[in-house]
């Protein structure tokens, strides 16, 4: 048909079409790529009268906008072929790259028993009994597990993610396959992912946004989280059940990753994963993230081109899409930031690779492909693309070099306070600390529970005390005895009976206050709390912490560690100081509350901070505590040096610990 010779691929497109939120929402599908597309309205129907003329089935001339529709979305399917047959040279992407290894589809029918299974009342069943078990084990050892976890960025603990990382990605993509099969929904590529040359699994169950109900298209998103969490709750409980370390560390490993990765990650709707697709289909709006970030990139085209009133405008007219993109990109500097903090202290040059490696992934490797899309692809679990290219507007790209440039020494030069936060305990090896003057075994110890004061919190006992009392008691007696006896007939008998006596009663007096030192009373009404790992007939030795007694008076001592890189700012520069908790929030006297202490053997912080409360010892029991502590203001390029300063000294700190762990 004139002016339509290179619209034939448009004959193998399929138009669908689906409703979602009260509204139509058009697909098009072109089988030989795979890739699937939205389509606005008016493009739509411009694309069916162009297949109704190709088909025969509308004659007549067709006006210019068909032609146009036709040579546009035409030139588009054959690029996208060109791209899945490999014609056409795609940019290259060395931080991320696919490789479809096997089509899914015809293994589909094996796994329909196992999909029924799974996602059925008798897999939410056992899924729910998995659940309540972990809460109970949880419970019952008091978080044994969470407790000994360790280090999650310790080198073992990234080798340990890096091996198990791909085989519970085989899992959770099974998790996909399932509730696709489920769904009634054909699976096409099974593949590989290499994100930075590691490798990770991937399935395409895009075909589900043509074929399932929303419902199905849900159980699609979230089967992958169903068979992450199943994994985490499996592990959980056979790392109660083994005692081989490695094997724990192992599982350990599988509870963290296939749990606080799925929460963070794929559950985390701002990110264009699992949890988004969910809650996309949920809300009706399947197009969320593109249309979201297609807004944002519009106020910031705005903005290349110092059209603040243009780009004001834009975002009055798309407020959530621009909030959300904003939230999207700020999560991932937020991940990167984390990362980098909690690794680039133990291993500067992994940190360092890892966190460019980040900023690649999540922030320039986007900028390969900048154009806007016309119409829109959608994509699920690495399923669709984009579609046709639109014109890119010459000329602005080279102002954000000088724009970011501005923004960024204009941010250097911004003073602002430094400011840290210390957590705190009870000061309960010192001031709330119950020690015994006198060494014995002990006899006797107070439950935990509120005592008044002079109630006995420790009764010890030594081993011939009282016979050595009882005898220094039988002296004395006699001593006195014979003194007047002899008063009468033997003057010199009797006065040396009584010097005896002084002695021996002075010797009782002695041996009377040592048996006292060996009963700790209470010297004020507050919570007493048992050292746990004394029992009857345990031997103390002076000194030793028998207890903890909280005062319900008064103020309360709190100390905690303190870097001493910090120190020169507390000494010369605090301005202001808060404790906080749960419950309260209280502004401390900077001169009045706040010292430091040496803490005699501690390498890493060498002072500890102690802090006074205006609430009581009691008050404060149990609460997670801190202070934050504000220094004078100084440009944020300074702030840059001195984290920069910190990160290298907890790196050598970690240095020297990992030494001397190696030549103990």
């Amino acid at each position: 048909m004139s002016g339509m010779a290179g619209a034939g691929p448009l004959r193998e497109a399929r138009l669908h079409l689906s409703e979602e939120g009260g509204r139509h929402l058009y697909l098009l599908a072109d089988p030989a790529s795979g890739r699937i597309l939205r389509l606005e309205p008016k493009l739509a129907r411009l694309m069916a009268n162009v297949r109704a003329r190709l088909n025969g089935r509308l004659t007549g001339t067709p006006p210019e906008e068909e032609i146009a529709a036709a040579t546009v979305i035409g030139e588009f399917i054959r690029a996208m072929r060109a791209d899945a047959s490999g014609e056409r040279r795609r940019k290259f992407n060395p931080l991320f790259m696919q490789v479809p290894l096997f089509d899914v589809g015809p293994w589909q029918k094996y796994l329909r028993g196992l999909a029924a299974v799974t996602f059925s009342t008798f897999g939410a069943v056992v899924f729910a009994m998995l659940a309540m078990l972990s809460l109970w084990i949880h419970s019952a050892t008091d978080g044994a597990m969470v407790s000994r976890i360790g280090d999650i960025f310790s080198l073992s603990a990234i080798a340990t993610f890096a091996m198990v990382a791909p085989v519970t990605k085989v899992l959770h993509e099974l998790g996909h396959v399932l509730a696709a099969t489920r769904a009634g929904v054909r699976v096409r590529k099974a593949g590989v992912m290499l994100l930075g040359l590691y490798p990770l699994p991937f399935v395409d169950c895009s075909e589900a946004d043509l074929l399932a109900r929303r419902s199905g298209r849900i159980m699609i998103s979230l089967g992958g989280l169903f068979a992450d969490l199943s994994v985490a709750m499996v592990a959980f409980i056979a790392w109660h059940l083994v005692e081989d370390p490695a094997l724990r560390q192992v599982l350990s490993s599988l509870v963290v990753f296939n749990s606080i990765n799925t929460v963070i990650f794929n559950l985390n709707p701002i990110l264009k994963l699992d949890g988004y697709f969910a809650l996309s289909d949920a809300a009706h709006r399947r197009n969320w993230h593109t249309e979201s970030f297609v807004a944002l990139k519009s106020v910031r085209s705005a903005l290349a081109g110092f059209d603040m009133g243009t780009a004001m405008r834009r975002v009055m007219d798309a407020p959530l899409r621009v909030a959300f993109a904003l939230a999207s990109t700020g999560w991932k500097i937020w991940i990167v930031a984390f990362v980098a903090w909690q690794v680039l202290p133990k291993f500067l040059g992994l940190g360092l690779f890892l966190v460019g490696w980040g900023m690649a992934a999540m922030f320039f490797t986007p900028l390969l492909s900048l154009n806007g899309a016309s119409p829109q692809g959608r994509g699920r679990n690495q399923g669709a693309g984009d579609g046709p290219r639109g014109p890119r507007r010459a000329g602005r790209g080279w102002l954000w070099l000088p724009l970011l440039a501005g923004i960024a020494l204009l941010l250097a030069f911004l003073p602002r306070p430094y400011h840290v936060t210390v957590p705190l305990d009870l000061d309960m090896d010192g001031s709330y600390a119950i020690r015994v003057a006198q060494g014995g075994v002990l006899r006797a110890m107070a439950d935990a529970a509120h005592v008044e004061p002079g109630a006995a919190l420790v009764q010890l006992e030594a081993p011939g005390a009282e016979a050595e009392l009882a005898l220094a008691e039988a002296e004395r007696r006699f001593d006195l005895a014979l003194a007047d006896s002899a008063a009468g007939l033997d003057p010199l008998t009797a006065q040396a009976a009584r010097q005896r006596a002084v002695t021996s009663a002075a010797r009782v007096a002695r041996l009377q206050q040592i048996a006292e030192l060996r009963t700790v009373r209470a010297a004020q009404a507050g919570l007493f709390r048992p050292e746990s790992t004394l029992h009857r007939g345990a031997q103390v030795g002076p000194g030793r912490v028998v207890g903890h007694l909280l005062p319900d008076q008064g103020t309360a001592r709190l100390t905690g560690a303190f870097p001493e890189i910090w120190v020169e700012k507390l000494s010369d520069d605090l301005r202001g100081a808060t404790l906080r908790s749960s419950q309260f929030y209280e502004v401390l006297d900077p001169e009045r509350d706040i010292r430091l202490e040496d803490m005699a053997g501690d390498v890493t912080s060498g002072v500890r901070l102690a802090v006074v409360s205006s609430h009581s010892a009691t008050a404060l029991t149990g609460e997670p505590l801190s202070t934050r502590l504000q220094f004078g203001a100084e440009p944020l390029w300074r702030h840059a040096v001195f984290r920069g300063r910190i990160l290298l000294l907890r790196f050598r700190e970690a240095q020297q610990a990992a030494q001397g762990a190696a030549t103990q």
